[in-house]
């Protein structure tokens, strides 16, 4: 971003004014446009940081032997249009055994391609070991998804963490 305000600046030099405006002014213009940018980025960097927390404290949510969808976790987080954001942060989790991501599956139930911990053969073998069933190499959603008062009972956890500050 310097470079650009340095390249910006040098291109100045053929004229010492422009419409009036000095030099240096049309220099400090643009040096605090990129500080406020630069701000701007970070305050998005933390907004991420925020919702992938929500996301993770969402997954604390889900019962053992249950199972839920990214939509649905992306639902809890606040939108459900995020369920690749979703996935994106399950695979950077930090620890598996604070936030159980095996848990969740996508909307047809198999298990994801790239867990984080160990492959979908690690995911599916959790799952199993939670009382979990496949059925042709699936989760058998209709026992297993989270159901309407599970998902409204995770509702309500998820805000009492969130009020608590996780």
């Amino acid at each position: 971003m310097l470079c650009a305000v340095a390249r910006f600046h040098h291109t100045l030099d053929i004229g010492h004014q422009a419409g009036g405006v000095k030099q240096n002014q049309i220099f400090f213009l643009l040096f605090s446009y990129t500080l406020y940018y630069a701000t701007i980025l970070l305050e998005m960097k933390e907004e991420k940081k925020d919702l992938a927390e929500i996301i993770y404290a969402a997954v604390r949510q889900i019962p053992r032997g249950k199972v839920a969808s990214y939509s649905q976790i992306a639902a809890l987080a606040g939108n459900c249009n995020l369920r690749r954001y979703v996935g994106n942060a399950l695979h950077k989790n930090p620890s598996n055994e604070v936030t159980p991501c095996h848990r969740v599956v996508n909307a047809k139930g198999f298990c994801s391609g790239s867990f984080a911990f160990g492959g979908p053969d690690a995911q599916r073998s959790k799952l199993e070991a939670e009382g979990v069933c496949f059925v042709d190499g699936h989760v058998d959603l209709e026992h297993h998804l989270v159901s309407e008062d599970d998902f409204e009972a995770m509702k309500a956890g998820l805000a009492e963490d969130l009020q608590r500050g996780f």
